[in-house]
């Protein structure tokens, strides 16, 4: 089994909620309404969500928000998955931190004080309404295994494997593509998203897969519907 770390980007489509409460006043905070819709389906309520953006007035860049939320752990004063994040909400772009682990509501205020010590300027909230459709692109290093050719299991994010796709997709592709993968697909359930991977040197689309006990055999079953798919639209 292959270790790797390796630059990329995750791009999906995202219902989310603005949060009111629990946050610096006038701020902008979202949260994501079902981060796995494909698997799970409508989101069970009463559970704290799996996803929050904490959003920014700067776009910073990826080399100073890995090395701060590095500071940040060595301090303890997180300890939870952070990734830098922009959102495209009625053609605007949003810039900010996606944090994942957040372990209730009440943390928010004290990770928004947290990035506000560090120099990052908190966005101000210009937004009447509540909810949202955003095309989300997160951008960090993946933690991967190599299960087999262009197949990964990632080491940070539990359920979660990629395939990298022989032709790279642009967006309104993959949105084709994955429409047609899941409606001909008869087996389980599971959540789709497509990536952008610096593989060998390069960068390649790729698939994540999330469903809760993945295994190596159920991905590639995936992959080649994925596959099948793709060869028709070409």
């Amino acid at each position: 089994m292959n270790n790797i770390e390796v630059h990329g980007n995750l791009f999906k489509r995202e219902s989310l909620n603005r949060v009111v409460d629990h946050i610096i006043p006038n701020t902008l905070v979202f949260e994501v309404v079902n981060p796995f819709y494909g698997y799970y389906g409508e989101r069970i309520q009463g559970h704290t969500p799996v996803y929050f953006y904490i959003m920014f007035d700067h776009n910073y860049p990826l080399s100073c928000l890995e090395h701060t939320i590095e500071l940040m752990k060595v301090a303890q004063l997180i300890d939870l998955d952070a990734v830098k994040v922009q959102l495209r909400i009625a053609g605007e772009s949003l810039y900010g931190i996606r944090l994942r682990g957040i372990e209730g509501y009440q943390k928010i205020v004290e990770l928004q004080e947290c990035f506000d010590r560090y120099g990052y300027k908190l966005k101000v909230n210009e937004y009447p309404e509540l909810t949202f459709e955003a095309n989300v692109e997160v951008d960090k290093f993946f933690e991967l295994s190599e299960i087999a050719e262009d197949l990964y299991f990632d080491n940070t994010e539990n359920n979660h494997a990629y395939f990298a796709l022989p032709s790279f997709l642009k967006w309104k592709e993959f949105e084709r593509l994955d429409r047609q993968a899941h409606l001909n697909w008869e087996g389980l359930n599971f959540d789709s998203a497509l990536c952008s991977l610096r593989l060998d040197g390069t960068y390649r689309s790729a698939i994540r897969i999330y469903r809760k006990s993945l295994t190596p055999e159920f991905v590639l079953e995936v992959k080649s519907s994925y596959e099948r798919k793709l060869m028709f639209m070409q």
